[in-house]
């Protein structure tokens, strides 16, 4: 003899700032519970991370109902992945990839650090002693 459980409800909850850690808005995540609820296809949390709270219902042979809850978290664990712009990278790279490039990007380098110094040294000798 064995009892049969029901999915009732599924909810989200979403607390504080969570759905802008999830990429999406409380609606999004209550727009996945109702489908998860519909079809019953994980894929159908997989897209809208964040917590929801799963209710079923069973009756046992005899018929007595029971209802309990669980909480269900789809976390986010899939690393960003940062693009540069292609023209960005190839300007740098073909810049440093020939021997006047390089000694260009040096001479860059040096006329910034030697700004940061002059300006440093100007700010520097705008104090009196107290």
């Amino acid at each position: 003899m064995s009892a049969a459980g029901t999915l009732l409800s599924v909810d989200a909850d979403m607390y504080g700032d969570s759905h802008y850690y999830c990429g999406g808005s409380p609606a999004d995540a209550q727009s996945a519970a109702s489908a998860y609820q519909r079809s019953e296809d994980a894929s159908a949390l997989s897209l809208q991370c964040g917590c929801y709270t799963m209710t079923f219902g069973c009756t046992d042979v005899n018929g007595r109902d029971s209802t309990d809850s669980q909480q269900v978290c789809v976390v986010d664990d899939t690393p960003p992945e940062i693009k540069i712009e292609e023209g960005y990278y190839s300007f740098f790279a073909k810049t440093a990839a020939q021997p006047s490039g390089q000694a260009g990007l040096v001479m860059c380098g040096a006329l910034v650090g030697a700004f940061v110094a002059v300006r440093a040294t100007k700010r520097r000798n705008a104090y009196e002693a107290l």
